[in-house]
């Protein structure tokens, strides 16, 4: 019987990028999103569904024949700092909705997308996954917390649980939640927009992640037979500073300027991934450089004017 997997919030940045690379691979998705979307492909169902609703979800598992999950349904940054019983309701108990349900129908194993935010403010360079986590605010806080669930399903049953801790995630889209990626994505569009680079004054070393990459690295920790030694995985692309970002901005754009202003970090975290065991133990290697990766970035912005 061929394998089918469930993507949670499979209309998500990050979550149709995963449904994508399953599809292409010929593996049978089920994308499960509180957003309605039409399936792109013949071996994509899309299923409307919160994963607030265990019973529903459990339901959807099963019914579909479900293998494994991949987990990338959350609420974002600014979102949660608005509303933190609703973070804690999605991305906490959600999480646990999914491990459980999961469980329930014999899933063997669920791959979380979790973020680098759960380490905090940066200790040292190039950041392992032994580095402490000390989550500033609500949404690192409620990621830590997903993962830490995923830990105790696993020892307390039959279910294997990997958290992918990705870098800060770009591509061909606009982020409407505030947050990081949003913060970026206004990088990028004041260079298409208005040729000008508005960047903080702080310097910063970004550890940056193309959105196919990402899912490209989820799939393969979901994928991976027999199950790879660790559950915590940094998954990135390559480091740059903002000055490295800007610098770019005005190649490709000549003529644009780069505008130094008083504003908060883009992250508070400052320095270099350390992607080593997702190297070794996933076969991980980014495929998207960072110059290509921007470049695709801003001209799918450039096409939202036309």
């Amino acid at each position: 019987m061929a394998m089918k997997i469930l993507v949670t919030g499979g209309s998500g940045l990050i979550g149709r990028h995963v449904v994508a690379e399953l599809s292409a691979r010929g593996i049978g998705v089920v994308s499960y999103d509180a957003v309605p979307a039409s399936p792109t492909a013949t071996n994509v169902m899309s299923i409307t569904g919160d994963i607030r609703d265990r019973e529903f979800l459990r339901q959807t598992i099963q019914e579909s024949g479900v293998d494994r999950v991949i987990h990338c349904a959350a609420m974002l940054q600014a979102s949660c700092e608005n509303d933190p019983a609703g973070a804690v309701a999605i991305n906490a108990t959600g999480t646990s909705n999914v491990l459980d349900a999961a469980q329930s129908v014999g899933v063997r194993r669920v791959v979380l997308a979790s973020s680098i935010a759960v380490y905090g403010r940066t200790r040292y360079t190039p950041i392992d996954e032994n580095h402490p986590c000390e989550p500033n605010g609500i949404y690192a806080s409620t990621k830590l917390m997903g993962e830490h669930l995923a830990k105790a399903y696993e020892r307390a049953g039959s279910i294997e649980v990997f958290a992918l801790r990705l870098g800060l995630v770009y591509g061909p889209a606009v982020v409407r939640s505030k947050g990081v990626a949003a913060a970026f994505t206004s990088i990028l569009l004041g260079a298409v927009r208005d040729r000008a680079v508005r960047i903080p004054s702080d310097e910063q070393t970004l550890p940056l992640t193309y959105v196919s990459d990402a899912a490209a690295c989820l799939v393969l920790a979901c994928l991976e037979t027999p199950a790879p030694p660790h559950r915590i995985y940094n998954v990135s692309g390559e480091s740059h500073t903002l000055a490295e970002i800007a610098a770019l901005l005005c190649r490709l754009y000549p003529g644009t300027q780069i505008v130094r202003r008083e504003s908060p970090v883009v992250s508070l975290l400052n320095g270099e991934l350390d992607i080593t065991l997702a190297r070794t133990e996933l076969g991980y290697a980014p495929q998207v450089q960072f110059e290509e990766g921007i470049r695709r970035a801003c001209v799918y912005l450039e096409s939202l004017r036309s």
